[in-house]
Formats: C-alpha cells, structure tokens, sequence
C-alpha cells in the first residue's frame, strides 16, 4: 500500500517548484525543532544542557587558567562555566543580564570565591581588573562587538572566546541562500566564518594567538595586541580544526 502511494505521489512531488515548497517548509520547521529541542533539553538534567558534558564544555576554559587568576564570565548565564572554574581560580564573578539566569546561579552555586551579578555588559562591568574575562556565545549576541572589544582591556588582557561558525555544516549556508533564517538564535546578529572572526578581533585591538574548531565553533584565546609581540604573534597562533 504504502509503496503504491509512494509511487503515485512521487512524481508530484519531485517536480521542482513543488519539491522547493516543501523543502521551505520543512527548513522553517527545523528551526522550531532545533530551538524547542534545546531548551527542552535544559529541564532533563536539572537545568543543565547535555552539551555541557558531551562537549566537555567547560574543560577548554579550566586548561586556560591558573589557580591564582581572577576570572570574569561575561554573558554567564545560569553558571555552570563559572562554578567549575572556581573550583579552580582564586575568584570568579559572573555577570548576566537576565535576572532568572542570576537567580539559579545564585541559588544553585555557593562558593567563597564565586560571585554573580545581574547587569548588563555593554554598560554595567565590574571596575576591577581580572586575569582572563570569557566570552563564551556572548559576542554573536553583539550589535556593535568592536565597540564592546576595545572596552575590555581597562578589564583585562587577555580574553577565552567561543562563537558559532555558520560553516558549521552545509545547512545554514542553503538557509541564507534561501532567505530563511539559519541562526542558531533568533537574538543573532553574526554567525561568523574563520577570516571574518579573526578580523573583527584584529580591528578591536585584539590578536588571536590560540584557536581550535570543535563542533562547529570557534574556541580562541584572544590575547591585548598591545600586551604582546604582535610582529610574532601569527608565527605562534595554534591553530587546529576538530570536530
């Protein structure tokens, strides 16, 4: 029966203006799946994402710092990140904006040398000086990141970054072609490539001097041009790709 069907839908369907219909349509709705799948994710293990241990998500920014740094989360959401580096970091803070993300932290994570605060970044940092400040999926939420770049180094100098590729598969490139939404985030504004990152890092007075790819994102350490030789820095950039 069902290839009796088959056989008489096909040649309908398969017809390119029809085939390019539903294949729109069907891109639409893999938006909505992907995100309600995500958050969906965050209430089956206690309002931590899968990701976090499938990733090991955390263990990038642990082997980037010291046990005397002071640590500054910039965009910490819930907290995870930063309660396991203080496990680690003679201090942490994490700051977000949104006040329920503050709030689980607060009530989830105690530490001695763990602080949030809800603010927002662009107006409200802290005025202290840190060691590493993280950026983890914080610059894509961005309008204007080189303005937000050249703020940090009164903050610190040097920065942990993780942003999504939109090279992540081949899927968000047909998206963009096809003028339908490709972002992993409706609060969006870039998805980057690899030259348009380091670039926009470059123009903010930043250099890369670490990167690796790892599950369709950029992970980098991002060093103050200023505090470094930059007539040597691409000679010592580690560049690796994982997936």
């Amino acid at each position: 029966m069902m290839k009796w069907i088959k056989k008489l839908i096909k040649p309908v369907v398969t017809h390119p203006p029809i085939a390019t219909f539903f294949c729109r349509l069907l891109l639409h709705v893999d938006n909505h799946i992907d995100r309600w799948t995500n958050e969906l994710l965050m209430y089956t293990n206690q309002g931590v994402h899968p990701k976090h241990r499938l990733m090991s998500y955390s263990s990038f920014f642990l082997n980037h710092i010291d046990a005397s740094d002071r640590v500054l989360d910039i965009g910490c959401g819930r907290g995870t990140v930063a309660n396991t580096l203080a496990q680690k970091a003679i201090q942490v803070i994490g700051i977000d904006f949104n006040k329920k993300n503050i709030d689980y932290a607060q009530s989830h994570y105690s530490r001695s040398n763990l602080r949030f605060i809800q603010g927002d970044a662009l107006v409200n940092l802290p005025s202290q000086r840190f060691d590493i400040i993280i950026l983890s999926s914080v610059l894509e939420h961005i309008e204007d990141r080189t303005a937000f770049l050249k703020k940090l180094p009164m903050l610190g100098s040097r920065l942990l970054i993780r942003v999504p590729l939109i090279t992540r598969d081949w899927l968000p490139l047909l998206k963009r072609e096809w003028g339908i939404d490709y972002r992993l985030d409706d609060t969006h504004y870039v998805e980057y490539v690899e030259d348009e990152f380091k670039q926009e890092i470059t123009q903010a007075g930043w250099c890369v001097t670490e990167w690796n790819i790892r599950f369709g994102e950029i992970w980098a350490v991002v060093d103050y041009a200023e505090t470094i030789d930059t007539s040597k820095a691409g000679s010592h950039i580690k560049e690796k790709v994982s997936l």
